[in-house]
């Protein structure tokens, strides 16, 4: 047995000898450079921009210098703004004349609901009504010439700027007084669909930025609360907007339908961090990139080169500035 350890053991020792050998922190050093194909004086709109590189780079990111892509902007997290707006189109179906001339949908603004999205919570949260016909209001159809009808329309959001708020949209149909026996020439035996599609929220920063947020899923964070209802599945949020379909039943003829969907949180300053494009990694060769510009202006162009093993990773940033051309 003494024979067969003493082998083992010198084994392990190597093993042990050649891996503290090795170096961990061993990253090659970037060697990267950067310049521009074209001529630096005759970029136009619309032109190929094209960077050829040099060097050794695995990694490579890019930053156009645009809005949402400038590496100025990779820690900012919030911003001034000179304009708030909200705005949405909105289309009403199957509106037969029980529900001509009236309003199916309104827009509600909050500062202090809780965030529980339950019936109890969104009933002790004060609502203030930002839909309708006045000055400043999110138009909402009224059908009174046709069962459909779609309308699109922006209002000032400025007074909110500085406070965080939530959004919501109530669908509010009332138990009919007459119900069609069968749909057809002009009748139907539900209440009317509306549809919020798109819907947007655009902020100008005091530098003269625009950022939009138009998903109302990921953006706005819309979550759907029914205060009366018996059918539950048509009523929807979706990338694109919202979805309030009722459907055929006991609903439609003895009781109002009232559907909420009440957005997430907003503080309105809050901005995500620009972020650049992944354009090379360790197994592609690059020798070049092409972007075009589609407004004219001056942009602070970006490359971030990065060399990385699991322990360790060198990094070099060069810069480029342009000037795009109508």
């Amino acid at each position: 047995m003494k024979h067969i350890q003493y082998p083992i053991r010198m084994l392990c020792m190597a093993a042990l000898l050649l891996l503290a050998g090795c170096d961990r922190d061993g990253v090659d050093d970037v060697e990267f450079d950067v310049e521009i194909q074209n001529r630096a004086d005759d970029i136009r709109v619309g032109d190929e921009v094209t960077f050829l590189f040099s060097g050794n780079a695995q990694y490579i990111a890019f930053f156009s210098g645009e809005n949402g892509n400038s590496y100025a902007n990779i820690e900012r997290d919030s911003v001034a703004l000179s304009s708030l707006q909200m705005s949405c189109t909105v289309k009403q179906q199957y509106t037969d004349k029980e529900y001509r001339l009236k309003e199916m949908i309104h827009a509600y603004i909050s500062r202090d609901f809780s965030g529980i999205y339950d019936l109890e919570h969104l009933q002790q949260a004060t609502w203030t009504k930002i839909s309708g016909q006045e000055y400043n209001r999110l138009t909402v159809p009224l059908t009174e010439n046709s069962p459909t009808e779609e309308v699109s329309s922006t209002i000032d959001l400025m007074d909110y700027k500085g406070t965080p708020f939530y959004v919501a949209f109530q669908y509010n149909a009332p138990k009919r007084t007459d119900v069609p026996a069968s749909s057809g020439n002009g009748r139907y035996v539900v209440a009317p669909r509306v549809d919020v599609n798109p819907i947007a929220l655009q902020k100008v920063t005091v530098e003269g930025e625009t950022v939009v947020w138009d998903n109302a899923s990921t953006d706005w964070g819309f979550q759907v609360l029914h205060e009366k209802t018996t059918g539950t599945s048509n009523y929807s949020v979706n990338d694109g907007g919202l979805l309030f379909q009722p459907q055929q039943g006991k609903e439609h003829t003895d009781e109002d339908v009232i559907v909420w969907m009440v957005s997430r949180l907003i503080r309105p300053w809050e901005v995500e961090p620009d972020r650049g494009t992944a354009i090379k990694s360790t197994d592609a060769y690059l020798p070049a990139y092409s972007h075009v510009y589609s407004k004219p202006g001056t942009y602070q162009v970006t490359f971030v080169a990065t060399n990385a093993t699991l322990w360790d990773s060198d990094r070099t940033v060069k810069q480029l500035t342009i000037t795009v051309k109508e």
